[in-house]
């Protein structure tokens, strides 16, 4: 399958909302439907409502193009890119009982470890941790990087991101009255940032979605944009090959079911995780609604194949007391073949 990456390296932090105590907590990645949302947005205040009817309409028969969740990257010094990805669900085939702690607490691998991992041929002993564990690349991608050798607790630890916390100040309008809460942000280093991958199934759709990435890029994605997150320049397109789907597959995007591929999807050797997608509206007639919830699978998961060139669909998040149009949250999966049984 071939496809190609844009790169959202980082001017700012970014708060991308993950369901907590208000707002302290914060993801290292953008879902695939919170950037589809932020697209939308985009096409609403750039072009207008027509065009943004134009472009949900093609998604709503045949998508134009499909494309993953914006997943994190490091940046080695000399210019290479390090992209990663979500690690698929499941123990790999082979894996010692002593192991198998080690694989449960990995969130991220590098692009190296996870070709090995989905065709079967991973290595514990060719990996270098980062965060904790939650990280894995492969030695050589660790050398390119710059990462200490024998890197351990009593170093200072090598960070492609952190996490934090920051004061903010809301005040009431009636009283005037000002509270305090915390916000949290993710800070890439230096050349870092997110990176998402498309699949251009038709022509002519590029040049429009890179210019709708542009202008998102100087407006921001995610939350607290009135406080200068979530800022980035696009680098890209760079061109990439992943492998196609047949059998299982590993998914890289939030991915809607449709009832004719529930069964094999989620069949007797699929490994998945199921998250609850919500949060409010963005669209000028109605920012202050909430959305309806809907449950979706994670990026990561491992799925059966159904017989179909496209997966999933726009879900219909429509407030039920809104009318001024509809609105959808993107569920297309962004499938990746995988040989290991």
């Amino acid at each position: 399958m071939q496809l190609q990456a844009y790169y959202l390296e980082a001017r700012s932090p970014f708060h991308l909302g993950e369901r907590g105590v208000g707002l302290e907590r914060t993801e290292v990645m953008a879902h695939a439907d919170t950037l589809f949302s932020a697209l939308c947005l985009t096409c609403r205040e750039w072009y207008g409502l027509s065009e943004l009817d134009d472009l949900l309409s093609a998604f709503l028969t045949d998508p134009p193009f499909l494309f993953s969740s914006a997943f994190p990257y490091a940046a080695a010094p000399g210019g290479a890119r390090i992209r990663l990805y979500p690690r698929p669900q499941g123990i790999p085939a082979g894996v010692k009982e002593d192991d198998r702690k080690k694989f449960k607490k990995v969130k991220w691998v590098s692009e190296a470890v996870f070709y090995q991992w989905i065709r079967g041929g991973l290595k514990i002993e060719n990996t270098q941790p980062l965060h904790d564990g939650e990280v894995w690349l492969s030695r050589e991608e660790a050398q390119a990087l710059g990462v200490p050798k024998g890197d351990t607790e009593t170093k200072k630890p090598f960070r492609l991101w952190a996490d934090s916390e920051v004061p903010r100040v809301s005040v009431d309008r009636a009283s005037n009255a000002s509270e305090i809460y915390r916000s949290g942000r993710v800070r890439f280093a230096p050349g870092g940032g997110l990176w998402v991958a498309f699949w251009w199934r038709m022509e002519g759709w590029s040049a429009f979605v890179e210019e709708l990435l542009q202008v998102l890029g100087d407006a921001g994605m995610g939350g607290e944009r009135s406080a200068g997150h979530g800022q980035f320049s696009v680098a890209g397109p760079e061109q990439m090959s992943l492998p196609d789907p047949a059998g299982r597959f590993v998914n890289l995007a939030t991915y809607w079911p449709q009832p004719d591929e529930t069964a094999l999807a989620l069949g007797e050797k699929a490994a998945y995780t199921l998250i609850m997608r919500r949060g409010w509206m963005g669209s000028p007639e109605g920012s202050a609604l909430r959305r309806k919830a809907v449950r979706m699978i994670g990026e990561g998961s491992v799925l059966g194949m159904p017989s179909k060139a496209v997966l999933g669909g726009l879900a219909d998040v429509t407030p039920d007391v809104f009318r001024h149009h509809r609105v959808y949250r993107y569920g297309y999966a962004l499938p990746v073949g995988m040989e290991a049984v």
